[in-house]
């Protein structure tokens, strides 16, 4: 234990200082992580185990168990990851020797010590999965797409969909401009949109962010930015999103459209800027992220028509400690049983966590 170290978020200087050391994402900031604390998602920590020529930096949250139904009495916590690519990062490891067996030890005591029972993590489909390769379960999630902005503008555009370009031509005719909002003077009407459109899909509460969360954001400064992009016709906003840039990689974060202007292909044009806007600020590449869960569905699709890249996207998790996973598993097995509800996802990790509903014939009975 004695090469790790364990940081909190608000140690900003110190974990960014660790992170700057080596290739990383907007998702494995420190500001980020203070950000899902806040929203009440966790403790954020990062745990490093080496020194400065060679290590393993993996950022995580502390999730309490107190926090799910059935579950309230223990004092128990799960290792979870921010929403988004995040996932352990290693700078002079290849995957192979033993360093990497030092570390994840090392990593998994503290874990204990935590009073963690399992661990669940997302992971950046344009980063390295050295660490994971040989530990736990690495699962395929799905395939996401991005752009190559290291190429010649030209040579991106070429990979463009042909029918989306002539919907992209057609949206311009139109009068749909593409803008990089640098004050957010719009961003009121942009989080409206979002929220609309989260609330059109049904979407979980966690997809919802109120405006704090977005000012938070665009405080972001440094090696890590956010960006408001949008695209109107006349004064209005048609389309927008909050892209994410951290050392060359910008990031489509969140986004949201007007659904009148659906016709006339916002979205095609704001994503078609951001190519532009984000090679011209010196990126090397766009990430669109995949379908919805992972899926290769409609949206997968749609964001198929700008490029021909392809990555691999994978979720990681482990169990701990196995005889409290069981009896947690159990506990909430009871509480469903005697409260008449069912999983909704009965694949779900860790399996005491998973989603709960009440049964249609239930409901019938009790209308």
């Amino acid at each position: 234990m004695s090469d790790l170290l364990c940081f909190f978020a608000h140690q900003r200087t110190e974990w960014n200082g660790w992170m700057d050391r080596l290739p990383h994402d907007f998702y494995h900031r420190a500001e980020y992580h203070l950000l899902a604390e806040q929203r009440g998602e966790g403790t954020a920590r990062l745990a490093v185990y080496g020194d400065i020529h060679r290590f393993v930096a993996w950022p995580y949250l502390l999730l309490p168990l107190s926090s799910v139904e059935g579950l309230e009495s223990t004092d128990l916590c799960d290792v979870t990851s921010v929403y988004g690519y995040p996932g352990p990062v290693c700078l002079n490891s290849d995957g192979s020797g033993s360093f990497l067996n030092e570390a994840m030890s090392a990593i998994q005591e503290l874990w204990i010590v935590q009073r963690a029972v399992s661990i669940f993590t997302r992971t950046n489909p344009l980063l390295g999965l050295s660490l994971l390769q040989n530990f736990g379960t690495l699962l395929p999630a799905g395939q996401t797409i991005s752009v190559n902005l290291s190429i010649p503008l030209e040579e991106s555009a070429a990979q463009i969909r042909r029918g989306h370009r002539y919907e992209i031509q057609r949206g311009r005719n139109a009068g749909l401009v593409f803008w990089h909002d640098r004050q957010w003077s719009r961003l009121k009407e942009f989080i409206l949109l979002y929220t609309e459109a989260m609330g059109r899909k049904g979407a979980e509460s966690r997809y919802f962010f109120e405006e704090p969360y977005f000012a938070k954001l665009r405080e972001i400064s440094g090696l890590a930015t956010s960006h408001l992009l949008l695209v109107l016709r006349g004064q209005e906003v048609a389309a927008g999103a909050v892209f994410t840039e951290c050392r060359g990689i910008v990031q489509y974060h969140l986004s949201a459209m007007r659904e009148e202007h659906r016709r006339l292909g916002p979205v095609k044009i704001l994503l078609e800027g951001a190519r532009a806007w984000a090679k011209s600020r010196g990126n090397t590449v766009l990430h669109l992220g995949g379908g919805h869960a992972g899926a290769a569905d409609s949206l997968f699709q749609f964001k198929a028509g700008f490029s021909r890249c392809r990555h691999q996207f994978f979720v990681w998790r482990a169990v701990l400690d196995r005889a409290s996973y069981d009896l947690l598993a159990e506990a909430r097995a009871r509480h469903c049983t005697q409260h008449q509800l069912v999983s909704s996802c009965p694949y779900f990790f860790p399996q005491y966590r998973q989603p709960l509903e009440v049964p249609e014939q239930v409901c019938q009975r009790g209308a």
